[in-house]
């Protein structure tokens, strides 16, 4: 038997009627044709992954931006992938960030960190074509594509999360001043019951006083 990936030699036969027969040599590829099946349905997977995803995932070189997925052109609200590829990833964000720092710098900081470390995760304004700001949380990760480092961004917007936490604390701000305003209540209520009992008490000395008087005269 042929033992997969290993080369077989045929011995030729003695030549016949003065004639010298081919002489083949045969390789078993099976395991490389296997290797190559899955390659291509890990690809086939990725690309529907990357097609079919609600987040914005883009992919970056050194360069700059080659490939995008629908759902990015859908975020920034651009019309083709070409747009896209155009662009820097400070111009998909406002001048600055919250915490002032100019965006083209600090985008420049956060890609050159996912080269170094092989990933970073960090929240981001983003900017939308008709100029929108919007909250995002921003995965890079670095890959090996053709022999190379690249990054991929997965961009996901978090508009309707934070106007959920806002809502939420607002609502503790809300809860907290009437919690306040119970105490602040209670306390002068306190104070006014222990006055009410303070004053019972001089009621009663001066009705006991009055009545020694009276029993005297």
């Amino acid at each position: 038997m042929m033992k997969a990936g290993k080369e077989s030699k045929k011995e030729a036969p003695e030549a016949i009627h003065g004639k010298k027969p081919l002489q083949g040599i045969f390789r078993d590829i099976t395991e490389r044709k296997k290797a190559e099946k899955l390659i291509k349905e890990s690809e086939r997977k990725y690309h529907t992954l990357f097609e079919t995803s609600s987040d914005a995932i883009m992919m970056l070189d050194k360069k700059g931006f080659f490939d995008c997925n629908k759902a990015t052109l859908q975020i920034f609200g651009l019309s083709s992938k070409e747009q896209f590829i155009k662009k820097h990833p400070s111009e998909l964000s406002p001048p600055k960030q919250p915490d002032g720092k100019d965006s083209l710098t600090a985008a420049n900081e956060r890609i050159e960190t996912a080269y170094k470390k092989g990933s970073n995760f960090f929240e981001w304004m983003h900017k939308r074509a008709d100029g929108t700001v919007f909250p995002a949380t921003v995965l890079l990760s670095r890959l090996e594509l053709h022999g190379k480092y690249v990054l991929q961004a997965v961009v996901r917007d978090i508009t309707e999360q934070k106007k959920a936490e806002e809502e939420l604390k607002n609502l503790n701000q809300v809860l907290k001043s009437k919690v306040e305003q119970l105490e602040r209540f209670n306390k002068l209520a306190v104070g006014r019951e222990l006055k009410m009992i303070e004053l019972k008490k001089r009621i009663k000395v001066l009705e006991r006083e009055l009545a020694g008087r009276q029993v005297r005269a």
